[in-house]
């Protein structure tokens, strides 16, 4: 049984989503909503000083957006990394308790939903690797957000995922 206040859900369906997040709806503070298997990535081996970054990848069912998600009172974390979708939820810009957003490796630019993430005042960290995204970006996005860590560039990730290596060790 899961966390009440952490849900990982395998996306289905679009219904079936949403009814479980009803269920957990007032407690839940974490969401994660993946596809399982839905990303073929691959790294050129052996690592040459130009083959120094992010995987390629392709997603295999990618959902072009989410249905709204519904009031979630105590939202802190979301993450909706590797689904290909080609926007964010409509209803983002209501989480005013989101802290933490990972919206790693969809289909839109980082300027396509910049507008978006100006809105959400209580951000303190965005995953944004993979995404389309230039500095001056992230610095209108920051400028409004001072206290915001946005993490997007390849130098980023490959450091996230010798962490978590040492992690898993």
């Amino acid at each position: 049984m899961q966390n009440r206040n952490a849900i990982d859900l395998n996306y289905t369906s679009d219904e079936e989503l949403l009814r479980q997040i009803s269920e957990a709806r007032d407690h839940l503070e974490s969401l994660k909503i993946y596809i399982r298997d839905n990303a073929n990535t691959w790294v050129v081996y052996p690592r040459t000083p130009k083959a120094q970054q992010m995987p390629s990848f392709t997603i295999k069912r990618p959902i072009d957006r989410l249905p709204a998600l519904g009031e979630l009172p105590k939202l802190k974390s979301l993450d909706i990394s590797f689904l290909g979708l080609k926007s964010l939820p409509d209803d983002l810009n209501q989480y005013a308790t989101l802290e933490e957003l990972n919206i790693s490796f969809n289909s839109f630019k980082f300027s396509d939903v910049l507008n978006n993430l100006m809105m959400l005042k209580g951000l303190k960290t965005i995953k944004a690797y993979g995404i389309m995204t230039n500095q001056d970006e992230v610095r209108l996005l920051i400028q409004k957000n001072p206290e915001l860590k946005v993490y997007y560039t390849q130098a980023q990730f490959l450091a996230e995922v010798e962490e978590l290596k040492r992690m898993k060790n």
